[in-house]
């Protein structure tokens, strides 16, 4: 099981300009779905959200094609169902 990791969406333009939130570029985030994200003109909290990434990334698990294509037939429905119930929520 993975550890503790921050799931935002994050910009860091410049190394000076960032943008941490939860809005997703998608039709459900636009119209349905209370997003927020927080634009920070600051090195020094550039900084901070850098390492946090970097951190995080260090941390991540790949996953190539050939790894996704072999997922289980188990998880595939899983997908498959929250795919087709996606627009409920």
């Amino acid at each position: 099981m993975p550890g503790i990791m921050l799931h935002s969406k994050t910009a860091i333009i410049d190394d000076r300009f960032t943008t941490v939130g939860s809005y997703n570029l998608d039709e459900r985030s636009r119209r349905k779905n209370l997003e927020v994200n927080l634009a920070v003109e600051d090195r020094a909290f550039a900084r901070y959200v850098r390492a946090w990434f970097e951190r995080d990334l260090a941390n991540a698990t790949a996953i190539d094609v050939t790894t996704w294509r072999e997922r289980s037939l188990t998880r595939r429905g899983f997908e498959w169902a929250a795919f087709a119930l996606r627009k409920l929520w």
